[in-house]
């Protein structure tokens, strides 16, 4: 089969994206592996900062929520055009049909459509399966969900732990 117009440029513009969020990832983790080894160092030594630290990880967890869910949407986003491409679909202006795609608005190539908000649009229409499943990817699932949730696991620790240092100091 033909590959659709636009295919090199959506290539180009996937590569670019699924960098951006292993650089976020990276980031990240990290940041919140700093943050979780000094507040784990001194839990016991300087509760009230250990405790600090402890919410600057929960606010780091956030933002690495947000930023990193949003940007594994807009890598998806590329696949699902590539994959047009792939099938003989021409694929105009990748980057504009990406903006318009964080701004919300609904993307169609060939006989298919999807938009940044999952399930229907105003319209009821349903946005495209093979878009929804891209979406379910079990490495997305390990780096937004469960690494997160072990990263909170640790900080509930060392709230624990600073705690029951604070009492044994009253």
């Amino acid at each position: 089969m033909e590959r659709g117009d636009g295919y090199d440029q959506v290539l180009s513009l996937w590569s670019i994206q699924e960098s951006l969020l292993q650089a976020y990832r990276s980031i990240f983790i990290t940041a919140e592996s700093i943050v979780f080894g000094i507040a784990a160092a001194i839990s016991t030594l300087n509760p009230p900062s250990a405790i600090v630290l402890t919410l600057l990880g929960f606010f780091l967890l956030w933002m690495w929520h947000r930023v990193c869910s949003n940007r594994a949407e807009d890598v998806s986003f590329v696949q699902w055009l590539l994959a047009r491409a792939e099938e003989g679909n021409s694929v105009p202006a990748p980057l504009g049909s990406l903006k318009q795609f964080q701004d919300g608005a609904i993307i169609t190539i060939g006989t298919r459509s999807v938009w940044r908000h999952k399930e229907k649009d105003p319209d009821g229409n349903f946005i495209d399966e093979p878009f929804v499943n891209m979406l379910k990817s079990p490495t997305r699932r390990w780096m937004e969900v469960y690494l997160p949730l072990f990263f909170a696991g640790l900080w509930v620790v060392v709230t624990y732990l600073a705690i029951k240092a604070l009492q044994g100091a009253i």
